[in-house]
């Protein structure tokens, strides 16, 4: 039992000094490779293309079909080597809550209450997808769409442009993804930047929905542990709708100031909170995920004011196969800011450049 607690400890121990020597400073393998084929069809019947970046042994994917993240390949202590996104195989299979695993989300991550705003006096009225409410940008949201893809010299950017009315949302907003890979012994960053411009005031949130897996995809959360620098979360109502306030989140049964097993944290069912960073609206790490059964310790850096947390219970079918576990760490906004006054705005008006970035860091 001693052993296995100071295994425990150097595992977290090594993920905090992953902090203190930034691999931006590092020296880094040769430029990555970037190559593309076609995927296959999308549940809408188009084609979708995947890309895949190669730099120093690691391997990333990605699809102009919701601008997502559909693999990254890490190696572990053992001399494995495993995608450590879960997701389906087969772009046809991205349907339930497939359909957002290692998407973009927008115009809007996350709900929007009764599915409606007011900007300046004027209501909007905006596609209900979800009990009367307004999910990921409704309908036609951005992980539904063909983005404009092309290949940069350490990753890809992603374009795509949203019609003035789209799901109800106004302004025409146009919007640039990238992605970037670097990478050095032991060592690997994923950078997704996004920048989104509108032609009208109008609320936006953005996230990246990718599903976790430290152990790889198909294996179980077990010696797997979480922790999340956020002293509060928000408290939501049956409709998994904000009540607008915040309480502290010591006490709970999802308290994430110290590392917790993600077992544990699902031992009773799924898990979604949205909680509150402590990161001050600036870049920081803010989330710390470990497996002591590969070696594996990832990092999250944002600088957005909330971080919400989803652990399902189990995932559903994937490839014709039992779906396994994940959790999604996910860098955003508070849900439903727009009906919430003491949330920080998502308002973004012409003139104005929103950007939302999230850093992934990871050691093995």
């Amino acid at each position: 039992m001693g052993m296995k607690q100071s295994r425990r400890d150097v595992m977290m121990g090594a993920t905090a000094m992953l902090l203190s020597a930034p691999l931006a400073h590092a020296a880094l393998s040769p430029r990555p490779v970037v190559r593309s084929r076609m995927w296959g069809q999308t549940p809408g019947g188009a084609q979708a293309m995947l890309y895949t970046v190669e730099a120093g042994g690691i391997r990333a994917e990605f699809s102009d079909y919701g601008g997502r993240i559909v693999g990254l390949y890490l190696p572990d202590g053992q001399g494995g080597f495993d995608n450590v996104l879960v997701a389906p195989s087969d772009p046809a299979r991205l349907t339930g809550l497939w359909a957002v695993a290692g998407a973009m989300m927008g115009r809007y991550a996350n709900r929007i209450g009764g599915g409606r705003f007011a900007i300046d006096g004027q209501v909007y009225d905006l596609d209900r997808n979800q009990r009367g409410n307004t999910l990921h940008g409704g309908g036609s949201a951005f992980h539904t769409r063909m983005w404009r893809a092309g290949a940069l010299a350490d990753g890809m950017e992603m374009r795509l442009t949203s019609p003035d009315g789209e799901a109800g949302f106004p302004g025409r907003l146009e919007v640039v993804l990238r992605y970037r890979l670097a990478v050095r012994a032991g060592r690997a960053r994923l950078t997704a930047t996004l920048q989104a411009t509108t032609t009208r005031p109008t609320h936006v949130n953005f996230t990246n929905h990718a599903i976790f897996n430290l152990n790889g995809a198909g294996k179980d959360l077990s010696g797997m542990d979480l922790r999340i620098a956020a002293a509060r979360f928000t408290p939501v109502g049956e409709d998994g709708l904000p009540l607008g306030s915040f309480l502290p989140t010591a006490g709970q049964g999802f308290d994430p100031a110290r590392f917790r097993p993600v077992a544990e944290l699902i031992a009773h069912g799924g898990l979604d909170v949205s909680l509150a960073l402590d990161n001050r609206g600036a870049m920081a790490p803010v989330a710390w995920l470990t497996s002591m059964r590969s070696g594996r310790r990832m990092t999250v850096y944002s600088a957005e004011p909330g971080l919400q947390l989803f652990i399902p219970a189990h995932l559903p079918q994937r490839d014709g196969e039992d779906g396994g576990y994940g959790l999604c760490l996910e860098p955003q906004h508070f849900p439903d800011t727009p009906n919430h006054g003491e949330f920080a705005a998502t308002l973004l008006r012409p003139g104005q450049t929103r950007r939302w970035e999230s850093i992934y860091e990871f050691a093995y």
